[in-house]
């Protein structure tokens, strides 16, 4: 009997008090010097990051015996007994903390923030995204239980679901003009204040034949406020909705591999702005400011002798409201057309960026961290950024000449901590096309991260039929 299922992810949550020198490190792996001595960096850096001071690393191990609710909600609709098997598809987390996902395309939603209790709201359900007061909870379905949710010309809703009175109600009996059935929404985001919602959904089949198979998709203003409804704008598949504010909402058009072309427009569907040039796609929005910041351009206006579209190796600040753009941090080249670079990050108060340059399908690079002016804080050989933490620390996972991977905990303004090192075969989750392997708690005193067998691994130990199954 062949092995049907085999799960390699082990999350470790690990408090990290104090962080003083003089504690040690507490993990069951070996901590070991990491390779990395950090590279001086051409712009004076504020600190010499140094490897040597250790940090106390308690795994976290449940003690409490559970209470039982006091409250048990009546799920509406019953998963099949190898419900275990079936995955989760979307997970919405609201600001205040309350749980939905959709699991065989039923929409759950936690009874109160927090209480793991879970009630069946839809059968049918495509997406659903909270407001961001977490009040209510926008989703869109299938009208008729037996309908393919894949199907663009099947009959579809979006209803508003409130957390007051834990009913919904279709959001065409709140807004004028909203039709009836609607079209088959599969991405739904709210503005900052709550006041509208823009949605994405698929043509019909005799919409996309009338427009000759030129575009697949359209979006739509639904005003909560004013209780309107608008289609402003038609789109082809890989065009996606990457950000919002109150007044503009910005699309990614992935053009190749690297090539994004992003575009800001208002919720009339007019532009607004958009860079001359298109980007390497790799772009974080600040956390609380109107600005975006951007690494690396296409230059497809180059005339002279070098390879076609080739990266002009910066760092750009680009206004939101106005698409004005700075130039943070740039190499005086002209880079081949492919050198890839990872997702950029932003620390929680905005002061630190954070990118990788240099590297390849099958290595980081280089990890930069900036300051506001460009100044280079420090580089770290061989690593990924994996998450801010609320002082601005950052913690990276670096990849080690013997093949292990190893947790490291650097600050802007201070000395490297090693935290964790993997034994060989083991890898940090977090890569350059998912770099986001782990997440600090909000109080900064928690880091979880997930590691998991090396596909290696895994294969001279299953063998390549049961790697079949997951890979």
């Amino acid at each position: 009997m062949g092995i049907k299922q085999v799960v390699f992810g082990i999350i470790f949550l690990f408090l990290l008090m104090g962080c003083s020198q003089e504690q040690t490190i507490a993990t069951t792996a070996t901590a070991v010097p990491p390779t990395n001595t950090p590279i001086p960096p051409t712009n004076t850096p504020t600190n010499t990051p140094s490897p040597t001071v250790p940090v106390t690393v308690t795994p976290l191990i449940p003690t409490a015996t559970p209470i039982p609710p006091t409250y048990t909600p009546t799920p509406t609709f019953a998963l099949s007994a190898d419900a275990s098997t079936i995955p989760i598809t979307n997970v919405i987390l609201s600001n205040q903390g309350q749980l939905a996902y959709i699991r065989a395309d039923i929409l759950y939603v936690e009874s109160e923030p927090q209480t793991h209790l879970f009630e069946a709201i839809s059968e049918n359900a495509i997406t659903a995204a909270w407001s961001p007061d977490g009040s209510k909870l926008v989703y869109s379905a299938a009208i008729s239980p037996n309908t393919n949710i894949d199907d663009w010309s099947g009959e579809y809703e979006q209803r508003l679901w409130f957390t007051t009175n834990k009913s919904s109600v279709p959001l065409s009996e709140l807004i004028s003009g909203y039709p009836v059935p609607a079209h088959r929404v599969y991405e739904m985001h709210w503005t900052p204040n709550g006041n509208k919602i823009l949605l994405q959904s698929n043509l019909s089949n005799a919409e996309f034949e009338a427009h000759n198979g030129t575009v697949e998709n359209k979006l739509a203003v639904a005003d909560i406020e004013l209780k309107t409804y608008a289609e402003i704008q038609l789109t082809v598949s890989n065009q996606r909705i990457i950000w919002l504010t109150d007044d503009i909402y910005i699309l990614r058009f992935h053009c190749g591999s690297p090539c994004a072309a992003i575009t800001a427009y208002d919720y009339s569907g007019n532009v607004a702005w958009s860079p001359y040039w298109d980007t390497g796609g790799f772009v974080a929005f600040a956390p609380n400011s109107n600005f975006m910041i951007n690494v690396g351009r296409i230059d497809t206006n180059m005339t002279d002798d070098i390879p076609k579209e080739p990266y002009l190796p910066t760092l750009d600040k680009i206004n939101l409201s106005t698409g004005d753009v700075e130039i943070l941090w740039e190499r005086p080249i002209r880079d081949s057309y492919f050198t890839p670079f990872l997702m950029p990050s932003i620390s929680p108060d905005e002061r630190f960026f954070s990118f990788n340059y240099d590297g390849g399908f099958n290595s980081p690079g280089t990890l930069f961290i900036v300051d506001q002016n460009g100044n280079e804080q420090g580089r770290y050989e061989n690593s990924y950024a994996l998450d801010w933490r609320n002082n601005d620390d950052l913690m990276l996972n670096q990849l080690l000449e013997t093949g292990e991977h190893q947790l490291q905990l650097v600050s802007p303004e201070g000395p490297v901590q090693i935290l964790f090192t993997t034994n060989p075969g083991i890898e940090i989750t977090g890569n350059q096309r998912t770099p986001r392997g782990g997440v600090w708690s909000p109080d900064g005193k928690v880091f979880a991260f997930i590691v998991t067998a090396s596909k290696k691994l895994l294969k001279s130990t299953y063998g390549n039929r049961t790697m079949k199954n997951y890979y």
